[in-house]
Order: C-alpha cells, then sequence, then structure tokens
C-alpha cells in the first residue's frame, strides 16, 4: 500500500515571482493531514507492505516542491504532475523513468 502525498500548499503566484534556480530548491511542509494519516497506517499495515511516500520524497519535515526549475511535483499540492510522477519514479528506483516506461515494449 501507498500512503498518501500531501507536499503542501500550492501558491503558483508566489512560485512565478521566484527564480527558476530557487524554485528548484524550494522546500515546505508536508500536508499537516498527511502526516496523521501516514502515521496511523505505519501503525496498522505491516512495514513490508507500506510505502510512504513522504518519508522516501522529503528531507526531514520538508518537502520538494519542484521536480526541477519549471514543473511543480504536484499541481494542487496532492496530485502528482507528469513530471512528478517521474520524479517519484526515480526517486523509488533510481532509474529515470523514461527506462522503466520502456521496460514493457518489444524490442
Amino acid at each position: 500500500m501507498v500512503g498518501p502525498k500531501g507536499f503542501g500548499e500550492i501558491d503558483i503566484l508566489r512560485f512565478l515571482r521566484m527564480a527558476p534556480e530557487k524554485r528548484q530548491q524550494l522546500l515546505q511542509a508536508p500536508m499537516e493531514r498527511t502526516l496523521r494519516v501516514n502515521e496511523l497506517l505505519v501503525e496498522k499495515i505491516p512495514k513490508h507492505m507500506f510505502l510512504n511516500l513522504i518519508d522516501t520524497l522529503c528531507h526531514g519535515d520538508k518537502c520538494p516542491v519542484f521536480a526541477d526549475a519549471r514543473t511543480l511535483i504536484a499541481y494542487d499540492g496532492e496530485h502528482l504532475s507528469q513530471s512528478g510522477a517521474r520524479y517519484v519514479a526515480n526517486a523509488l528506483t533510481g532509474e529515470p523513468a523514461s527506462e522503466l516506461l520502456s521496460l514493457g515494449e518489444p524490442k
């Protein structure tokens, strides 16, 4: 089971005013609700059956907002953008998502 993700409030206007290099380094606190749900799931679900994306993707109590200088990981803080999905796939596997997507294709 994969736990919920909530990368914090997405403030597009504030982000657009930031220099691109600052966007890529931007970290913010995950949503409090997401942290509570993940804590409950950790207590109830065996460790080998649960993936906490906040623990996987975030650094301590701060989560990245941008996959790169121009693309949000989650366009609304919770639902992954296409770039965000690639970012998560890379974080989970250590492989670029483009390589993972081609695994099932005939050669």
